[in-house]
């Protein structure tokens, strides 16, 4: 390792998931002086340093939004994922916390938080607060004027949450479902805790309530036991559904996983085949989603310059948008209308400040 090359010689931990489930051939890294798993990290480190881990992080460095664990660990055993392992079962931040947390963020100056956690749609605090209890209370903050929430399953869009996007909300108009498949055996292959209809209900109950939501997906192919049928339902699945993006993975089997010992591997180059053929789709949708608001102010906020020489803005509805200004304008919300599409990338102009109820928010 380049870094044990390093002088003076630094003393080396590794830990994380890796050190959580593979222990023996973490420590057998050359380099590597100590592994300390998961489960008991914080003691870990505060016998062997004398230091405490902190449950938050204060510093998002040439950030202009910040991110907030909320959920940690996931109780569901997918048959592909090791996370259940690595990390337990689902645990919560109290609301307190998190509320505390997100507080400081805003008082210094970060306008959009995202929450985040393995399995963010299952949250709940020792006082029952769910996600959607979260989020109210996050509303209140001064100074905060987006939350906006990471990979929910299909399963967890629910009355509450649908209950915030129907009335005007700091909650963006932006969700990502972790779908995989729209097949409903490769799903029960899987352990899925729910099948191809309630992945259509998801999405058309979200679009049935904020029909301008850009809602993403994670999809995985090549799923041991995918024939072209499965393959096709899920390709079906993505044409008919108002899905705006999807992020598509060739299935990889993950050591001490169930998929691992599966039957029915698929190779190397239909997987590829596959994942070139929903990327299209995704490619495809996100133009589409994209097109429609042509013409439209979009209420974004600014983000870096990028190396064109101009800056990004990012619109609630997950709308990167390209535009000439002042550098200035840095970590402001401004308006922008969306003039120009240019492949994945989106260009618009500076206009004056509206009512906020005459934009996308």
């Amino acid at each position: 390792m380049r870094t044990a090359r390093s002088e003076p010689r630094p003393f080396i931990v590794v830990t994380g998931c890796f050190a959580e489930v593979s222990p023996e051939e973490a420590a057998s890294v050359q380099g590597v002086d100590m592994v300390i798993g998961n489960r008991t990290r914080r003691l870990d480190f505060e016998r062997a340093f004398g230091v405490s881990i902190s449950r938050s992080v204060r510093s998002f460095s040439n950030h202009t939004r910040a991110f907030v664990k909320v959920q940690e660990g996931c109780a569901n055993s997918c048959s592909y994922c090791i996370v259940s392992a690595a990390r337990g079962r689902g645990r919560a931040r109290s609301s307190e916390e998190i509320f505390s947390e997100t507080e400081r963020l805003a008082r210094r100056g970060f306008k959009e938080v995202v929450l985040t956690g393995t399995d963010l749609g299952r949250y709940s605090d020792e006082r029952g607060n769910d996600l959607a209890g979260l989020i109210e209370m996050l509303e209140g903050i001064d100074g905060l004027e987006r939350i906006r929430l990471s990979s929910i399953h299909p399963d967890r869009i629910q009355k509450p949450l649908l209950d915030i996007y129907s009335r005007p909300t700091k909650l963006c108009p932006h969700m990502h479902l972790s779908i995989q498949s729209g097949d409903d055996g490769i799903l029960h292959s899987m352990s899925r805790s729910y099948g191809r209809e309630d992945c259509v209900r998801a999405v058309e109950s979200l679009l049935g309530v904020r029909p301008d939501m850009a809602i993403g997906a994670d999809m995985i192919v090549g799923f041991p036991g995918e024939d072209e049928q499965g393959f096709e339902n899920t390709a079906d699945f993505v044409k008919g559904s108002g899905l705006g993006y999807l992020h598509v993975f060739p299935f990889s089997a993950r050591k001490g996983t169930g998929a691992a010992l599966m039957q029915g591997r698929v190779d190397p180059e239909t997987k590829k085949r596959r994942a070139a053929i929903l990327r299209m789709l995704g490619d495809s949708k996100w133009a589409e989603y994209r097109k429609r608001f042509l013409g439209v102010e979009l209420e974004c906020l600014v983000e870096s310059r990028r190396k064109d020489g101009m800056l990004v803005g990012l619109s609630s509805n997950y709308l990167h948008v390209r535009f000439d200004g002042d550098d200035r304008l840095t970590n402001t919300m401004v308006s922008l209308e969306l003039t120009d599409l240019d492949g994945p990338l989106n260009y618009g102009r500076l206009r004056p400040s509206l009512n906020r109820s005459s934009r996308v928010r």
